[in-house]
């Protein structure tokens, strides 16, 4: 994969102001540098964790906090190559109430995540087998669910049909997803649109997604996330 800096930013140890950094725990990068790494992970405060193939800075770190909007990826992770189809004849939907953590209310799963939206937590729990595990995860939830109104409305309120949306752990590594995967934070999605290819809605959303998240295209589903920076990849298949 490769990092792109995208403004002139600090690399650092910590995720502190940089004035609160000795000179060994920060490195100046200028816009337009470019590294191939290994591997990212979201950080607190707006930053994330990059893995780097190689070390650098004078420590000879290899792995550094970025400020997420000063970056861009391109490039897929390596074993990630998730195949979380729609089941032809899924399981029997369950009919009871369940809570979702930080929340007081019984939620159901054909209740739209957002008021008078069109995505259920049905689509969310994958028929309800895998219910979020903490608040973060229904948070980011429901900030992709606004993402994917957005999406719905851009292409003319066609019909979309959710792949994958929250991943335990247990189901990610099932499906063959990245062990640092989006999903496992409620807020990524892979969809199909009716009578689109994923070429043209990949197309269409780059310019529009920008810096917000990833988006990448297989040849059945497009995934979007809302990691906070620009990421954009291909699967193999």
């Amino acid at each position: 994969m490769k990092l792109t800096v995208t403004s002139d930013t600090i690399f650092k140890q910590r995720t502190k102001q940089a004035r609160e950094l000795s000179d060994d725990e920060k490195i100046l990068v200028q816009k337009g540098a470019e590294f191939e790494i290994i591997a990212t992970d979201s950080a607190p405060f707006k930053h994330t964790l990059v893995k780097f193939t190689a070390p650098i800075g004078q420590t000879q770190k290899d792995s550094w906090y970025v400020f997420s909007e000063h970056i861009a990826l391109e490039g897929n992770e390596p074993n990630n190559d998730p195949n979380d189809e729609v089941e032809p004849d899924p399981a029997p939907e369950r009919t009871g109430g369940f809570k979702l953590p930080g929340y007081r209310s019984t939620f159901y799963l054909p209740d739209p995540v957002l008021p008078g939206g069109n995505f259920t937590w049905k689509e969310v729990t994958k028929n309800g087998t895998r219910i979020p595990v903490s608040k973060s995860v229904v948070v980011n939830a429901l900030k992709i669910a606004d993402t994917m109104q957005e999406i719905r409305e851009l292409f003319g309120n066609r019909s979309i049909t959710v792949t994958s949306w929250y991943r335990d752990p247990v189901s990610n590594r099932r499906v063959g997803g990245a062990s640092r995967s989006r999903h496992l934070d409620g807020g990524a999605v892979d969809f199909k649109i009716a009578g689109v290819s994923t070429a043209e809605v990949q197309r269409r959303l780059d310019p529009w997604w920008g810096s917000r998240g990833g988006l990448a295209s297989a040849s059945s589903f497009t995934h979007i996330d809302n990691r906070g920076y620009r990421a954009r990849w291909r699967y193999g298949r």
